[in-house]
């Protein structure tokens, strides 16, 4: 069966083209020739640029270059064509073919051309043409009779048969022996494979996809942008002493505590800046380096106050009452910040903490206080503390002890791709968490994957190495929700990719270019705060924890994958409604 490359033609094509290419194709059904159409010559011979209109390639005949005119009327006077309405010029269809042919010829490489007969003729496609001439040959020409369904086949053997015959008769002259002597008729030149070398080298079928490193550049500029909603937040920051900002995953709260936190040191004030997870904190370290003593963990400060120091025994089921009693007595922080900003303040309300941040308040009465966190879905952390508490209850605790604290609601997601969102929908059965997606939607954003649990080196690699064709390995992270993944159950390969220390993956964040880092293998929980562009979900709970769940879905910005056995799939399936 004949190869059209490409196998249609383009609506704008010449009449007398796109008739000839129907032909072609519909005639051609039984035969193995190639034919190419619309061949783009950007080393011509005379001219900047060319175009073959068919180059058809037969195995055993050899190779044609075809020049269609499509022109009602054809003129030749005084060494001057006239076809149709063009202009006239000496260059006429016969020099162009040849021109084309000599230029193809010089651009394939020797060992594709070494004893291939080609040819050239053109084809008048409206016309009847028998006009006899020294600069072609008869067989030369295709006319409207030799162009029709019925002929065509025949009309472009005899152009090959006539041209092998030529050479054959140069082959048995004397004088013409010498310039022919690559010509071996019994070898049948072009061969199917010599037909197929040339079609790949003309036309290779190749795909070009962005590289990570340049689609991590533009994901990271999309990412740093703010929708309108995050203009107004940041804007009610200046109406108000106290405020939180509660919303969904995804919606820009910690980019809000970053920049209320940078808003509040430009007015050469002291800001504290705290959150419950150290990841998040070495985070915030980095993006507000200009008081590093003043951002961290409320553990930390915890410390710092009750004057436990590096490797001291600490009792934790005390250590916040304590700090909290210990800084009411010493009062060492009074009138110290001009700010107070605190990220993910549900964590801290959960590990009972919140006497001792609303003892700093209170110690600060004239800072400005800046809360923001997701009291309806993010509450996660493993605590006495949040058993029991009903939706609702963690808002009226942190106003109880923050007096004037004014609610601020952010519902446009930032973070994530529309199709995470969906995801993180469908599988926590949570609604209307969103208003809109400041990103656009993207390709294939969910994989859901059938493994045994513990997962596999095999299945890592394959799903590890899917990702790396998109995805830098600073931007994949590989997240448990219940215990943790060693870095041996990734192969050596991978193993050198990844990394399971939270704060080597950071320092490398801040200091390594981005095709330099590592990805990260961790927890959901201590991972909470966080994004990036890829997460892999295992080791889920069997009672697929919603809140767990949609913390750690929604920490992928572009795709998230979740690896999980047949049972945990179909409670999976059932809950998003048969959607996967």
């Amino acid at each position: 069966m004949a190869r059209l490359i490409p196998n249609f033609i383009h609506d704008s094509a010449p009449p007398g083209e796109k008739e000839l290419f129907a032909t072609l194709r519909d005639q051609l059904q039984r035969h193995d020739w190639v034919v190419m159409h619309s061949l783009n010559l950007p080393r011509h011979l005379r001219r900047n640029a060319g175009e073959i209109d068919f180059l058809i390639m037969i195995p055993g005949k050899g190779i044609l270059v075809l020049e269609v005119k499509s022109h009602g009327s054809v003129r030749y006077q005084n060494g001057v064509w006239s076809l149709g309405n063009e202009e006239p010029t000496v260059r006429g269809p016969f020099k162009q073919a040849a021109e084309a042919m000599y230029s193809l010829k010089k651009d394939l490489p020797d060992e594709l051309t070494r004893g291939v007969p080609f040819t050239y003729a053109v084809a008048f496609t409206a016309v009847r043409f028998n006009e006899p001439a020294v600069e072609w040959q008869p067989w030369q020409v295709l006319d409207r009779e030799s162009v029709k369904p019925t002929a065509i086949v025949a009309s472009v053997l005899r152009v090959m048969n006539e041209n092998r015959d030529r050479l054959c008769a140069d082959l048995e002259d004397p004088h013409k022996r010498d310039t022919v002597a690559w010509f071996k008729p019994h070898k049948g030149e072009p061969t199917v494979e010599r037909t197929k070398g040339i079609c790949d080298y003309l036309r290779p079928n190749f795909e070009i996809h962005i590289s990570p490193e340049d689609q991590d550049d533009r994901r990271q500029e999309e990412h740093k942008k703010f929708l309108e909603e995050q203009f107004e937040a940041l804007d009610a920051m200046d109406l108000e002493g106290r405020m939180l900002f509660e919303g969904p995953a995804g919606t820009g709260k910690t980019l809000l505590a970053v920049e209320a936190a940078r808003r509040a040191q430009s007015q050469a004030g002291r800001v504290l800046v705290l959150c419950y997870n150290r990841l998040l904190a070495m985070f915030l370290m980095r993006e507000l380096p200009r008081d590093p003593d003043d951002v961290g963990t409320l553990h930390r400060l915890a410390m710092t106050i009750v004057g436990y120091g590096p490797g001291s025994d600490v009792n934790t089921s005390t250590l916040f009452a304590d700090a909290a009693a210990k800084l009411a007595e010493l009062q060492s922080l009074r009138d110290t910040f001009s700010a107070i900003v605190v990220d993910e303040i549900q964590d801290i309300c959960s590990i009972g903490a919140l006497p001792l941040l609303a003892e700093v308040i209170r110690q600060n009465p004239n800072a400005s206080t800046r809360l923001f966190g997701d009291l309806e879905n993010q509450d996660i952390q493993p605590s006495a503390e949040r058993r029991g508490r009903v939706p609702g209850e963690t808002r009226e605790l942190l106003r109880s002890v923050v007096p004037g604290l004014v609610s601020y609601s952010l519902r446009k997601n930032c973070r994530n791709r529309p199709g995470v969102g969906e995801v993180v929908t469908a599988t926590t059965g949570l609604r209307d968490l969103y208003t809109g997606y400041r990103l656009p939607p993207s390709g294939q954003n969910f994989e859901l994957i059938k493994a045994a649990y513990p997962v596999t080196e095999m299945v890592y690699t394959q799903t590890i190495d899917q990702l790396l064709r998109n995805h830098l390995p600073g931007s994949i992270a590989i997240l448990s929700a219940v215990g943790h993944v060693s870095l041996d159950a990734l192969s050596p390969a991978h193993r050198r990719l990844f990394t399971d220390d939270d704060s080597l993956w950071s320092r490398e964040k801040r200091s390594k270019p981005q095709t330099e880092r590592k990805g990260l293998v961790s927890t959901i929980r201590k991972f909470k705060g966080m994004d990036t562009q890829a997460i892999v979900l295992v080791n889920l709970p069997e009672d697929l924890d919603v809140p767990l769940l949609y913390t750690g879905i929604s920490r992928a910005i572009e795709r998230v994958t979740i690896i999980c056995p047949n049972e945990l799939i179909k409670k999976l399936v059932h809950r998003m409604g048969g959607q996967i």
